[in-house]
Protein backbone atom coordinates (compact mmCIF):
# COMPACT_ATOMS: atom_id res chain seq x y z
CA UNK A 1 0.00 0.00 0.00
CA UNK A 2 1.09 3.51 -1.01
CA UNK A 3 1.43 5.96 1.73
CA UNK A 4 2.56 8.69 -0.51
CA UNK A 5 2.64 9.95 -4.06
CA UNK A 6 5.46 8.09 -5.89
CA UNK A 7 7.30 7.77 -9.04
CA UNK A 8 8.83 4.62 -10.86
CA UNK A 9 10.57 4.31 -13.89
CA UNK A 10 9.22 1.31 -15.32
CA UNK A 11 6.43 -1.08 -13.35
CA UNK A 12 5.35 -4.94 -13.80
CA UNK A 13 2.32 -5.98 -11.78
CA UNK A 14 2.43 -10.22 -11.93
CA UNK A 15 -0.81 -11.70 -12.75
CA UNK A 16 -2.76 -12.30 -9.45
CA UNK A 17 -0.83 -9.86 -7.27
CA UNK A 18 -2.21 -5.93 -6.70
CA UNK A 19 -0.91 -2.33 -6.04
CA UNK A 20 -3.10 -0.69 -3.96
CA UNK A 21 -2.11 2.97 -4.17
CA UNK A 22 -3.68 3.99 -1.13
CA UNK A 23 -5.64 7.16 -3.02
CA UNK A 24 -2.28 8.18 -4.07
CA UNK A 25 -0.98 8.97 -7.39
CA UNK A 26 1.74 6.72 -9.28
CA UNK A 27 3.56 8.68 -11.83
CA UNK A 28 5.61 5.94 -14.30
CA UNK A 29 7.93 7.55 -16.29
CA UNK A 30 8.05 4.64 -18.75
CA UNK A 31 6.55 1.32 -19.49
CA UNK A 32 3.17 -0.26 -17.48
CA UNK A 33 2.82 -3.89 -17.87
CA UNK A 34 0.47 -5.06 -15.30
CA UNK A 35 -1.68 -8.17 -15.89
CA UNK A 36 -2.02 -7.61 -12.30
CA UNK A 37 -3.83 -4.53 -11.12
CA UNK A 38 -3.30 -1.18 -9.67
CA UNK A 39 -5.95 0.08 -7.70
CA UNK A 40 -7.70 2.35 -5.52
CA UNK A 41 -5.29 5.56 -6.79
CA UNK A 42 -4.48 7.26 -9.72
CA UNK A 43 -2.13 6.12 -12.61
CA UNK A 44 0.07 9.00 -14.29
CA UNK A 45 2.06 7.95 -17.80
CA UNK A 46 4.84 10.19 -18.51
CA UNK A 47 7.39 10.13 -21.13
CA UNK A 48 7.37 9.45 -24.71
CA UNK A 49 6.88 6.17 -26.74
CA UNK A 50 6.07 4.34 -23.33
CA UNK A 51 3.84 1.12 -23.33
CA UNK A 52 0.79 0.30 -21.90
CA UNK A 53 -1.04 -2.63 -20.70
CA UNK A 54 -3.02 -4.85 -17.96
CA UNK A 55 -5.17 -3.17 -15.20
CA UNK A 56 -5.04 0.06 -13.66
CA UNK A 57 -7.60 2.22 -11.95
CA UNK A 58 -7.72 6.23 -12.59
CA UNK A 59 -5.38 7.00 -15.30
CA UNK A 60 -4.02 10.21 -16.50
CA UNK A 61 -1.55 10.25 -19.40
CA UNK A 62 0.88 12.83 -20.29
CA UNK A 63 3.41 11.74 -22.98
CA UNK A 64 2.68 9.48 -25.76
CA UNK A 65 1.40 6.38 -25.31
CA UNK A 66 0.49 3.23 -27.17
CA UNK A 67 -1.24 -0.04 -25.61
CA UNK A 68 -0.04 -3.03 -26.19
CA UNK A 69 -0.72 -7.27 -25.68
CA UNK A 70 -4.49 -6.96 -25.73
CA UNK A 71 -7.04 -5.70 -23.49
CA UNK A 72 -6.09 -2.58 -21.50
CA UNK A 73 -8.98 -2.10 -17.83
CA UNK A 74 -9.10 1.26 -16.52
CA UNK A 75 -11.33 1.14 -13.86
CA UNK A 76 -11.85 4.59 -13.53
CA UNK A 77 -11.78 8.32 -15.54
CA UNK A 78 -9.10 8.57 -18.01
CA UNK A 79 -8.02 11.94 -19.27
CA UNK A 80 -4.59 12.58 -21.98
CA UNK A 81 -3.29 16.40 -21.40
CA UNK A 82 0.08 17.05 -23.25
CA UNK A 83 0.28 14.10 -24.93
CA UNK A 84 -1.35 11.17 -27.31
CA UNK A 85 -2.58 7.42 -27.12
CA UNK A 86 -2.07 4.87 -29.65
CA UNK A 87 -4.52 2.17 -29.81
CA UNK A 88 -3.70 -0.48 -32.97
CA UNK A 89 -3.16 -3.87 -33.93
CA UNK A 90 -5.89 -5.08 -32.20
CA UNK A 91 -5.39 -3.34 -28.67
CA UNK A 92 -8.58 -2.08 -27.01
CA UNK A 93 -9.00 0.14 -24.11
CA UNK A 94 -12.09 -0.49 -21.46
CA UNK A 95 -13.22 2.17 -19.48
CA UNK A 96 -15.53 1.38 -16.75
CA UNK A 97 -16.53 4.04 -14.28
CA UNK A 98 -18.10 2.58 -10.53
Amino acid sequence: VLNADARVLHLRVASGMTVNQGGFTLRVDGNLDAPGALSNGTTRMTGGGVLLFGNVNALQLNGGTALQGGNTTASGAVSIADGSLVVSGGNTLTISIP
